[in-house]
């Protein structure tokens, strides 16, 4: 693969982890909070807060995808790569940790807009989306440094 190639995978993975990661961080500490505080726990809130997730949601499954594809493209090109969830050196061990939250990402992604934004609102169901929002940037932030572990392993 040329430099250029790699170049360009490697831009599109991090523009994917930013729009995934990042979306979630500003909606986590910006937007969501002024929100509530602006308009209150109200109905207009839910639906404002509803119609953020749908349009986000879209953006990160679309960066889901393309994270899977560069990240496969750019992990064939790794001689430190041994597989998926192998251990077995410093930047596999990286690697397969990251590999380990990005699927609880997932998860709790589909948890929140296929399980918990469905049926009947309740201020309980929008608390534990709230916390599993919290959880997952957790999680971005820990794979955004796991990622950055795992450049510098790589050499």
């Amino acid at each position: 693969m040329s430099a250029q190639s790699l170049a360009i995978i490697s831009f599109l993975h991090d523009l994917f982890a930013v729009t995934w990661i990042g979306g979630m961080i500003a909606i986590g500490i910006t937007f969501r909070p002024t929100v509530v505080q602006v308009l209150g726990q109200t109905p207009q809130t839910k639906k404002v807060l509803s119609t953020m997730q749908k349009r986000q949601s879209i953006l990160a499954y679309i960066s889901m995808v393309g994270l899977a594809i560069t990240g496969a493209l750019m992990a064939k090109h790794s001689p430190h790569f041994l597989g998926l969830f192998h251990f077995g050196n410093p930047y596999a061990n990286t690697l397969a940790t990251k590999h380990i939250f990005v699927i609880v990402m997932v998860i709790i992604a589909l948890v929140r807009t296929l399980v918990l934004s469905k049926g009947q609102a309740t201020p309980q169901r929008a608390k534990l989306s709230a916390t599993l929002l919290y959880i997952n940037i957790a999680l971005g932030i820990g794979v955004l440094l796991l990622s950055s572990f795992g450049a510098a392993l790589a050499g």
